[in-house]
């Protein structure tokens, strides 16, 4: 088993154990889709994360990986 999937919960912790306002889909019922962050909204997508790691830090961990993969393809010019 890799080190990654033995890391402690991140600072969000199991979504069972956030408060009711701060799970992202009742935070969306009761603040409306606008007030979520992208991994909140990524989080509802996926429904649960892996072992060691919440799906809030799964999603962060994906948007991360996509944007900086992102903007290093952005940054090439091609050159004639």
């Amino acid at each position: 088993m890799s080190d990654k999937l033995k890391e402690p919960q991140s600072r969000f912790g199991r979504i069972a154990d956030l408060a009711d306002s701060d799970k992202p889909r009742e935070k969306a019922l009761t603040q409306g889709i606008s007030s979520l962050s992208n991994a909140e909204l990524l989080a509802i997508i996926l429904g649960s994360g892996i072992p060691g790691k919440s799906v809030i830090q799964l999603s962060q961990e994906m948007l991360d990986t996509f944007f900086h993969t992102y903007n290093e393809q952005k940054c090439l010019v091609v050159r004639k």
